[in-house]
């Protein structure tokens, strides 16, 4: 397995570091760069798995049809209404829930490859080929 974290992350994967620190860690690093940095990252390395999970919502959806590897993303909740037009264009992905989603929440969610899940630790990972 193959963990795509800040330099710093503490994990028995094999580590895939795009920086040093995260940026809860050090504010010189920008949230927004930090994540797609290590999204791209983890999506041009995505060939050499077999499956991909992704927990950082909806922003690795719209790399999912750029590779063959499948990727299975977690919901965690809908920080906006706004960002509901990617779930709607990408809801042909698969999607598990965590656990914490408000079942309230639930029908406002894409597709029919919904499946319930406690949670998924890793941000991206995979099993290499």
């Amino acid at each position: 397995m193959t963990l795509f974290a800040s330099g710093d992350s503490v994990t028995r994967a094999h580590l895939h570091a795009v920086v040093d620190k995260g940026y809860e860690e050090d504010s010189a690093v920008d949230s927004k760069a930090a994540e797609y940095l290590h999204i791209s990252e983890a999506f041009e390395h995505a060939a050499e798995f077999i499956s991909s999970t992704a927990t950082m919502n909806f922003m690795p959806l719209t790399y999912t049809r750029l590779v063959k590897t499948p990727v299975l993303t977690t919901i965690h909740g809908f920080s906006s209404a706004k960002i509901m037009p990617i779930y709607q264009k990408y809801r042909d992905g698969y999607f598990v829930l965590h656990q914490r989603l408000r079942s309230s929440r639930r029908a406002e969610l894409p597709g029919d490859r919904l499946q319930r899940h406690r949670s998924l630790v890793v941000p991206a990972s995979g099993t290499r080929r």
